[in-house]
């Protein structure tokens, strides 16, 4: 471990799971349960020494919302585009940073 980690944490958030553990109804608009959820881990998140990661599971609605995975991954590629997003890899991410 880096002396620039120590103390760090990476925490892993599995939403729909997280969201199906609170009875809050939720499943009446799973995009707004979403959506409550990353502003109470962005909040939390501002004070926390790591990094998060929220894990969303495709949300289905009538929305046209695109979804776009940066991978150099194949098999990740492969999954991702038959599920209906667009893939892209790195360099086309860092080309816009």
């Amino acid at each position: 471990m880096e002396a620039a980690d120590a103390g760090r944490t990476l925490v892993l958030v599995d939403a729909a799971n997280v969201m199906g553990s609170r009875p809050d109804g939720w499943w009446r608009d799973r995009v707004a349960a979403v959506n409550r959820l990353l502003d109470e881990l962005q909040a939390w998140a501002i004070g926390h020494p790591g990094d998060v990661v929220v894990i969303v599971e495709p949300v289905r609605t009538t929305s046209h919302l695109e979804v776009e995975v940066v991978t150099a991954d194949r098999e990740l590629r492969r999954r991702v585009v038959a599920l209906g997003a667009q893939v892209t890899g790195p360099r086309s991410l860092f080309d816009r940073l």
